[in-house]
């Protein structure tokens, strides 16, 4: 215990310095990959009940996708090692513990040795105190952490936009969003229907965006798919008469979720091509639009059979593209 209290008092000490620096004028930009972490603390914190109680939620598997992946890739550092490029990683997550501490608490700092970066603090004055800590927040870390990764994949969208693709989307469906470049326009149906994708070697992106008018009932789950699957139909699939529909080996779930001050009806669930053998995870962002009467549905596929492949990243900057999104 007096080694763990020595390191982490090390690290306190190497991560206070600069922290409030007005000469530090200049925050370089941050490392890493997206839903990493770097975990900054004593290996027998992090390979102990602490530390795998903390790992239980952070590496959850990854719902309503292929195959099984973490929530996130961790990566445990010891204190001394916070330094140099260590110490720009874009999440950070720093265990104190001691007598220094008199409560247990959680709290954020953003951007402070690089941006954008986001340095969760779990701090306790003994293990008894920091096991409960750690039962209390460690599904509030995981969230916020996701949600600051979905931020950056819009903020990136909001950044590389391709400005003739978004224009083609604000006239046809009057909403704003930002397509980076890179996506291409694959195919459009006056007046609803426009299907634009991303294709890679191993995989591809893409988003199928339509609107269908609103009959001024409650929108149902049941309504929100057969919609989908009226409209998918018509991304054609690689053999001849075969399309996307929808797969219900695993029941769709839908969920309310507010995006930029407009409620959404958000649907989780999986794709896959009539006649053929493809097939992926899908998010379908759907709005009622009271001012045309409307429906308005931004829906989202990945493809990506290697499983080597994160479909977890694939999915999340489309999540992040969708996310920029007002009407």
């Amino acid at each position: 215990m007096k080694k763990i209290i020595l390191n982490l008092a090390i690290l306190l000490s190497i991560v206070s310095c600069g922290f409030d620096d007005p000469s530090n004028k200049y925050t370089p930009d941050s490392v890493g990959n997206p839903y990493e972490i770097f975990v900054f603390s004593p290996t027998e914190f992090y390979r102990g009940a602490l530390g795998d109680s903390l790992k239980t939620v952070l590496r959850k598997e990854v719902h309503m996708i292929n195959f099984s992946e973490p929530s996130f890739d961790l990566f445990n550092v010891l204190p001394e090692g916070y330094k140099g490029l260590n110490a720009k990683h874009r999440n950070i997550i720093m265990i104190y513990m001691g007598d220094a501490y008199k409560t247990a608490k959680m709290f954020t700092v953003e951007d402070k040795q690089a941006k954008p970066q986001l340095i969760t603090v779990l701090q306790a004055p003994d293990s008894v105190a920091m096991m409960e800590l750690i039962l209390k927040e460690r599904d509030n870390v995981k969230d916020i952490i996701e949600k600051e990764e979905i931020k950056r994949f819009r903020d990136r969208a909001n950044k590389v936009k391709d400005k003739k693709t978004s224009e083609a989307i604000k006239s046809m469906f009057g909403i704003n969003l930002s397509v980076p470049k890179g996506y291409v326009i694959r195919n459009t149906i006056q007046p609803d229907y426009m299907w634009i994708s991303l294709e890679g070697p191993e995989s591809s992106q893409g988003l199928v965006i339509y609107d269908y008018p609103y009959n001024g009932d409650t929108l149902s789950d049941s309504t929100i798919l057969a919609m989908r699957d009226k409209f998918v139909a018509k991304v054609p699939g690689e053999l001849p008469k075969s399309h996307m529909t929808t797969g219900y080996m695993f029941t769709p779930e839908v969920e309310m979720e507010v995006i930029n001050g407009r409620n959404w009806y958000v649907t989780h669930g999986f794709w896959r091509v009539e006649n053929d053998f493809q097939g992926g995870p899908f998010i379908s962002f759907s709005t009622i639009d009271k001012v045309r009467n409307r429906v308005v549905v931004i829906d989202s596929y990945v493809y990506s059979p290697n499983p080597s492949k994160k479909q977890r990243n694939y999915l999340r900057q489309l999540e992040g593209i969708m996310n920029t999104v007002s009407i």
